[in-house]
């Protein structure tokens, strides 16, 4: 396992020379400690597991969050998270809100029946009072929810509930779903902890989704081909002493808060655009989780306006801040890393986006394209969808048979016509709770990187 830590480490340092040689002998010497220490890191590392709680507390408005940045009062998040060196990587994601969409539909559309039509008139024409009320309720009550896992084991990119299946005649059966990442537009893999305090490994089998961590990796944070460093100093964070050093990327910039007591550790991290702070990282409370390795416990999140908001009545103003409390931190652990992985049983249901249609000569037919709905039901990408045999032998004809039964489907999913069986139909409707949980993903991580 070490030998992808060895060659990110070399890289690392072979990457920034360059830069370097441009920088003052005090400024090189500094990054070279920085650069070094975390070299080091790397190579003890072989998976990084951080499990952590999060919740928002609003600093303005409750009802501008709503109107302008669409937020609603939501319960805490539970968050289970494993990176490893060589790209491979886990997220599970406990968020009753993944819920509130359909029944809060449900609540309000007799009232406000434009909404059937026009989901986007929620954030528009409803009232504030009422959309509050009606999520009380259901954080009183919430409705039963699923876990939501995301694994990329260095091949494929798949997604699933724990606990969501289906029925067919008496048997629940366990749904996955393999994952087209080319029919993506962003990434499913939100930001997370591992992020934030720089241990976003690159991911080789997953091009795109590596490009969106870039920043958050050494060395790439502070030598990039379009980084430039601008100035590094000393000051004070939390009555620690602490190198800063800022960083330009185009109208973009950071500024990383180094604590050399800690072998270089961030105690706090800031994101700016055009010069103004659009959103800032605090780390406390720190845990040495292998040797030299600290991470912290306690991270707070806070968002600032930009002029965006309410024809700039905020801007520069903090309106959001989210409170990270961790509750697990854990290097190099055996069961962390077989969950890495993961074996279809026998009986489940598997929806891959990454197969073609066959048609009646064998031929590959291409599927549809992924069809757009609106706020309420997010995307439908169709797939070839089989059921895991319990001989693996079988699976080539399984699937080829799954092939050419979505050869024979029509270009509308939910066409009710006799040649569309049951479970097929089923299975698209699983996709489309899926994906309504992708988007959603995905339009979090624009918004931070519209901030950053």
């Amino acid at each position: 396992m070490r030998h992808c830590s060895l060659l990110t480490s070399v890289l690392f340092v072979l990457h920034l020379g360059e830069c370097l040689s441009t920088l003052r002998a005090e400024e090189s010497s500094i990054l070279n400690a920085i650069i070094d220490d975390y070299a080091a890191k790397y190579r003890r590392i072989d998976s990084l597991r951080i499990d952590y709680d999060w919740s928002i507390e609003p600093l303005i408005s409750e009802e501008a969050l709503f109107r302008e940045k669409r937020m609603m009062p939501q319960p805490p998040v539970s968050i289970r998270v494993i990176y490893h060196s060589d790209g491979r990587t886990y997220l599970r994601s406990d968020d009753p809100s993944q819920e509130f969409m359909d029944p809060l539909f449900k609540k309000l559309i007799p009232e406000f029946p434009a909404l059937e039509d026009d989901a986007d008139r929620l954030f528009r024409d409803v009232p504030f009072a009422r959309v509050r009320d009606v999520i009380n309720e259901l954080m009183a009550d919430p409705p039963v929810h699923d876990c939501r896992v995301v694994v990329f084991d260095g091949k494929r990119l798949m997604n699933f509930g724990e606990l969501a299946t289906f029925v067919v005649g008496d048997n629940p059966r366990r749904t996955f779903v393999i994952v087209n990442v080319d029919r993506l537009h962003g990434s499913i893999i939100p930001p997370n902890l591992i992020d934030s305090l720089l241990f976003a490994f690159a991911m080789p089998g997953l091009p795109k989704e590596s490009e969106t961590r870039e920043f958050n990796r050494f060395p790439d944070a502070l030598s990039g081909p379009a980084v430039s460093i601008l100035k590094t100093s000393e000051e004070v964070v939390d009555g620690v002493r602490c190198i800063a050093i800022e960083t330009s990327v185009e109208s973009r910039g950071q500024r990383f808060y180094f604590d050399p007591a800690l072998r270089h550790t961030l105690r706090k991290r800031q994101w700016m655009r055009k010069g103004s702070l659009t959103f800032e990282a605090e780390y406390s409370d720190f845990e040495e989780v292998i040797e030299h390795v600290w991470l912290p416990r306690s991270v707070i999140e806070t968002q600032y306006a930009g002029k965006d908001l309410l024809n700039g009545s905020y801007n520069g103003r903090p309106i959001f801040r989210r409170r990270n409390l961790v509750k697990l931190l854990r290097a190099n652990d055996p069961a962390d890393i077989a969950l890495l992985s993961v074996d279809f049983p026998a009986g489940s249901v598997v929806s891959d986006q990454t197969l073609t249609a066959l048609d009646r000569s064998g031929q590959e037919k291409a599927l549809p394209e992924p069809i757009k709905q609106n706020l309420k039901y997010g995307q439908i990408v169709p797939s070839v969808s089989y059921v895991q045999p319990a001989d693996r032998a079988d699976l080539e004809k399984v699937v080829r048979d799954a092939q050419r039964q979505s050869g024979r489907i029509g270009e509308n999913p939910f066409d009710d016509k006799p040649k569309h069986s049951g479970v097929v139909r089923w299975l698209v409707a699983v996709n489309l709770g899926i994906l309504v949980f992708i988007v959603g993903v995905i339009a979090y991580r624009r918004v931070r990187a519209r901030n950053s």
